[in-house]
């Protein structure tokens, strides 16, 4: 019979893969996050409502990793949970945004003032996806995705999750 391993209090070595790889992502979280901030700080990105919105998910994101840390109980995994899929929600947001401000900086782009007119709207969206026009980058609101991406991997098998009802044996 095998026994699971629960404790994080344990050797390197008697640490399960769950453990493991549940320790990883909450590490991929929390360093997207610190370079993420970083790198908006760097940008002065918050000038407008528009872009308070990375720093508000920033903070969350910080408060679910650092409570998944200090105080992984089954309710709070839950809110961490909801704040990962209501960040991932926002980073697709982001993109959307980014993806309009290259579309309707287009026209002011030399290469495609005069050709921008005529072009068929798969086109310009293309354009403006793929970093072909405008000033901003498309996938750079995406890294807040794969933060939360990350953050709700962690809660995956965590050790004090929520279980449904207890499985009662035959």
């Amino acid at each position: 019979m095998v026994t699971s391993m629960r404790s994080d209090s344990r050797n390197i070595d008697e640490v399960d893969t769950a453990t493991i790889l549940r320790r990883a992502m909450l590490a991929l979280a929390a360093a997207g996050v610190v370079a993420t901030t970083i790198e908006l700080a760097t940008l002065r990105h918050w000038t407008t409502t528009t872009q308070i919105i990375p720093w508000i998910v920033l903070a969350a994101l910080t408060v679910g990793v650092l409570a998944l840390v200090l105080c992984a109980t089954a309710q709070v995994i839950r809110v961490v949970r909801v704040v990962a899929c209501l960040a991932i929600v926002s980073g697709l947001y982001g993109v959307f945004t980014h993806v309009q401000a290259n579309y309707h900086a287009a026209i002011l782009d030399y290469h495609f003032t005069d050709r921008w007119p005529e072009m068929s709207l798969a086109s310009k969206v293309w354009a403006a996806s793929s970093g072909e026009v405008g000033p901003s980058p498309v996938m750079a609101p995406a890294v807040l995705s794969q933060c939360a991406v990350s953050l709700a991997l962690a809660t995956l098998r965590h050790p004090r999750r929520a279980r449904s009802t207890p499985i009662e044996a035959s």
